[in-house]
């Protein structure tokens, strides 16, 4: 997490690790959050509620928050 403790991190920074995570395809419960930015689980159910707010991730049956929207794996240009 670089050369920091996770107790100095402010919230921006949390949000910005969390969805650096997700977008490269963690699925993670809200209490692994919790333990991986420092913050008490209903302090991270706030935070993750926010940030799906901004950016397509979803709380599945599980309990594990991930990308809800499906990678481009083909892609078709027109060549003119």
């Amino acid at each position: 997490m670089g050369d920091f403790s996770r107790e100095d991190m402010v919230v921006t920074e949390r949000a910005a690790l969390v969805g650096w995570w997700l977008a490269d395809g963690a699925r993670l419960a809200t209490w692994e959050i919790a333990d991986r930015v420092g913050l008490k689980l209903k302090s991270t159910y706030h935070m993750m509620y926010k940030v799906a707010r901004a950016v397509p991730i979803a709380l599945d049956d599980e309990g594990k928050w991930h990308r809800i929207d499906q990678p481009l794996t083909k892609r078709v240009v027109r060549v003119r």
